[in-house]
This record gives structure tokens, sequence and C-alpha cells, in this order.
């Protein structure tokens, strides 16, 4: 009985230890009807669910034009999360993405890239 316990006890053990950091991506694109930029902050692959991600600006959490996306699970029970923020293109330089996760050796704090335009596929048929 104790030999079944313990060998189920390290189950259990190897469960509450597990970690996978996040692969984090930044992708930006800015609105043509606007000139202001969309900036998504993807989180994917991370164990466990607890994860602290915002949005920073001058390093201080920044929620305005902040949109925070659900927390799922994926099929290998791992997690993804997204948030998103509109800016003025000339204050891009003082954004961030900060993640904090037991994963990551320390938290990341990832610049906004220049964004792709965002202009209609248009097709000529003739």
């Amino acid at each position: 009985c104790i030999e079944w316990l313990e060998k189920y006890l390290s189950y259990g053990k190897e469960t509450l230890l597990r970690t996978e950091p996040p692969g984090v991506t930044v992708r930006g694109k800015t609105e043509v009807e606007d000139g202001m930029e969309t900036h998504v902050c993807r989180l994917d692959g991370f164990y466990p669910r607890e994860i602290d991600a915002s949005w920073t600006r001058d390093g201080e959490v920044w929620e305005e034009e902040t949109f925070h996306g659900f927390l799922a699970p994926n099929a290998d029970e791992t997690f993804h999360y997204w948030l998103s923020i509109r800016i003025d293109p000339k204050e891009r330089g003082r954004y961030r993405c900060h993640v904090e996760h037991d994963g990551l050796p320390e938290p990341l704090d990832l610049a906004l890239e220049e964004p792709t335009d965002s202009k209609p596929n248009l097709g000529l048929i003739i």
C-alpha cells in the first residue's frame, strides 16, 4: 500500500512542478480609416494556467484602449491568451507587452514592431 501511495504521489509531484514558458509574439497593423495602430500580444503553449500579461507605457501598466481575450486551453493541456491595444503610431516606442509566468526565468518586455499596412486585397477578373 505504501509503495502504491508513493508511486501516485510522484505522479502528482510531476504535475505540480511542470512549467512550460509561453511563446510570445507581438504583431501590429495600421488601420486605414484613422491611421491608428492595433497591436496584438499572443501568448501560446504555457503551463500552468496562471499568467500575468499587460501592456505597459513608459514602464507603467496601461489599460486605456486595451482589450483582453479569453484564456483558453490547448489540446496538449497548455494554454493560450491574447491582449491588444490601439495606439497613436507616434507613441509606439513607449509601449511594451509585459509578461510574467512561472515558466519564465524573468519577466519579458517585448517592444512593438513596425506594423504591416492594413490594405484591402483587391482582385481583378477579366
